[in-house]
């Protein structure tokens, strides 16, 4: 039940595929007719046996009752001078000739071929034409051929299988591409400037071939009524939108050279021949076969473009990802230069280099300059009572609320052990002892939660400013140094300056 229920999407997609197939050969094949009674017969190509080979490509051998079942009406339709019964046996034949032929040409290409269109590459194209129109017209016409001669038509037998192989190789060879192409047809957006373009050059193929083929021959003169006149257009089309895209145009030149043809007009007509049949299907295959081969090297000179642009695209993106990689690389090394490792604050190389370069600067343009000094009270019970690693937790904490307090503008580090210094550019003693006192109070009220209960620590601050007698900045921080030891001499958790 759960398979039957799966399966049944599925089953109703097949069914309305094959339901559109079978209405697309019976309209092909509506068409051919009217071809054939109206425009010119017998008919140049097979409008149906492009859609056949096209139903295959796209769906499969699967799709073969739609192709069999709507040949067979259209074959038993059409008119003959026979009896019911050798109509019936080359209807009959008709139709198993055009589906096996489409089957195995489909299924040969289909195994051959990748790609959704075969004729984006000129390998794919070769294997299309010689596997797929060629093998079609020549199944299809030999077992024509054959249910001809059952039916007692021998005498027909050599032109029915030539009629019946150009019609048929030239109706997919020109059809089946373009209804890939338009099926496909998503895959590849346009801007406004390619449809622009596209809809220029349709115009100009439509006017050349009614010039070469149609009733505009009578007009352009013996030189320009020539099919030689349709190849710079196509060309241009291939070239620049592929072998897909190119075959919507070959379709519409060839259709529209057949009409020309048929009404009398365009070169084939002008020579004196017996008829113009076998002109103008060479015409046709030559139109055919020049667009998808030049649209087929156009195609495959873009994928290759396509493929160089899109290395770049990835080359750029490895240099990027190695470029960022680097410059992350050399931060840490610059971090791992200046900032210590525990405690993020700038370590003591680094800390006494900045605050050099502001006591100069203090100096030099006479301005306030404060240190302060500062050391965890009894920080060694803390490692002892909890570990080392809890010890480590209490000075990141430390650094954290020194730096929430300090400015951006001061310099902080860490001197050694639990030992901390800042240097506050533009600072007199009076605020120096006001930040000190600021930071004494925030690292006494900050609690580190450790084994789950809370842990406290305090500091001692001792602080010192430039004076004119103070010429190196080691005098500035020796001074802040013995400040810190009187507040230690003095009971801990204070600040002398």
């Amino acid at each position: 039940m759960d398979a039957t229920e799966a399966e049944s999407p599925d089953s109703a997609v097949f069914m309305n595929r094959s339901a559109i197939w079978f209405s697309a050969y019976l309209a092909a094949g509506a068409a051919d007719y009217f071809m054939e009674s109206v425009v010119m017969a017998p008919r140049p190509l097979s409008l149906a046996s492009g859609v056949a080979l096209a139903a295959l490509l796209s769906e499969g051998a699967r799709i073969w009752p739609a192709i069999l079942s709507s040949s067979l009406i259209l074959l038993l339709l059409a008119r003959h001078d026979a009896s019911i019964y050798v109509q019936g046996i080359m209807a009959v034949g008709g139709a198993l000739g055009i589906t096996l032929g489409a089957i195995a040409a489909g299924g040969i290409v289909r195994r051959m071929v990748e790609a959704e269109t075969p004729v984006g590459k000129v390998a794919d194209l070769l294997v299309f034409i010689g596997f797929g129109a060629v093998l079609n017209g020549l199944i299809a016409g030999s077992i024509v051929a054959m249910s001809f001669a059952m039916a007692g038509q021998s005498e027909q037998l050599v032109g029915v299988w030539r009629a019946w192989f150009i019609a048929d190789f030239l109706g997919a060879l020109v059809l089946t591409p373009a209804i890939l192409a338009w099926l496909h047809r998503a895959d590849v957006p346009y801007s406004g400037e390619r449809r622009t373009e596209a809809l220029f050059l349709t115009i100009l193929l439509s006017l050349f071939a009614l010039i070469a083929m149609g009733p505009l021959a009578e007009f352009a003169g013996s030189v320009a009524s020539h099919p030689l006149i349709l190849a710079l257009p196509l060309a241009w089309g291939a070239l620049r939108f592929g072998a897909a895209r190119a075959s919507l145009w070959a379709v519409l030149v060839s259709l529209l050279v057949i009409w020309g043809t048929g009404q009398g007009y365009g070169a084939f007509n002008a020579v004196s021949v017996e008829h113009p049949l076998p002109g103008l299907q060479f015409a046709v295959f030559l139109i055919a076969i020049t667009t998808l081969t030049a649209g087929a090297i156009a195609t495959a000179q873009l994928r290759i473009e396509q493929t160089l642009v899109e290395a770049n695209r990835r080359l750029g993106e490895r240099v990027d990802e190695r470029t960022q990689a680097l410059r992350e690389s050399e931060e840490r090394l610059s971090n791992l230069s200046t900032i210590d490792d525990l405690t993020g604050a700038s370590n003591r190389v680094y800390f006494l280099e900045m605050s050099k370069m502001e006591f100069y600067r203090a100096r030099r343009y006479q301005r306030q300059l404060a240190v302060l000094m500062m050391d965890g009270d009894r920080f060694k019970n803390i490692n002892d009572s909890y570990g080392h690693a809890a010890g480590d937790e209490v000075l990141k904490v430390l650094t954290e609320t020194c730096q929430e307090v300090l400015r951006a503008s001061d310099i902080f580090g860490r001197i050694g052990g639990e030992e901390f210094a800042a240097t506050l550019p533009d600072t007199d003693l009076i605020g120096a002892l006001e930040v000190a006192e600021r930071l004494r109070q925030a690292v006494e009220d900050r609690k580190v939660e450790i084994n789950g209960g809370m842990v406290g620590m305090t500091v001692s601050i001792g602080v010192a400013v430039i004076s004119e007698a103070t010429v190196e900045y080691e005098q500035l921080l020796k001074r802040a140094d013995i400040a810190l030891y009187q507040a230690k001499e003095a009971g801990r958790n204070k600040v002398i300056g």
